[in-house]
């Protein structure tokens, strides 16, 4: 399912021609596209550690990320060496599950561009829900597997 996730990404950044990063509603990294237009410090570092740093979370859930229900611009935050960017939180259900990053400089990304990512992101939410679920029952068969091995292992430990 990841490579669904991947296979999104890459698409949609191709087809913008554009540098994509998606991330979970934690903002930790769960694909990129190729970084081959302008970059910043905080996209390198947020892909190398894989999540975005907790000082540029909180500044960006200041700029209303969590609360927008479609593309919403941020400006860059110089003393964060944060370059502006386009989001797109992608939401199924109602349920707020990532978002979708677009850097928004060299040049701005045109109203068509903002419009055409916003038609795609329904599909990336609905990819990173359906991760979410697998995900979720995999970590339920597990815990299942571990309860029933301790359980087999408290009632031979009873019989000796």
């Amino acid at each position: 399912m990841a490579g669904d996730l991947q296979s999104l990404v890459d698409d949609l950044a191709s087809r913008l021609r554009r540098p994509l990063l998606l991330e979970d509603r934690l903002q930790r990294v769960v694909a990129y596209s190729e970084q081959d237009g302008p970059i910043d410090d905080i996209r390198r570092d947020s892909i190398l550690r894989r999540h975005t740093a907790p000082e540029v979370r909180e500044w960006l859930r200041g700029a209303g990320i969590h609360e927008s229900a479609g593309p919403l611009r941020t400006p860059a935050a110089p003393g964060l060496g944060l370059l502006p960017r386009v989001c797109l939180p992608a939401r199924h259900g109602g349920r707020l599950l990532g978002f979708l990053w677009f850097i928004d400089a060299g040049p701005c990304m045109t109203d068509t561009e903002v419009e055409l990512a916003a038609r795609a992101t329904p599909a990336v939410a609905l990819a990173l829900f359906r991760e979410s679920m697998a995900s979720g029952l995999a970590s339920r068969r597990e815990l299942e597997a571990v309860t029933e091995l301790l359980a087999g292992a408290a009632g031979a430990a009873a019989r000796t």
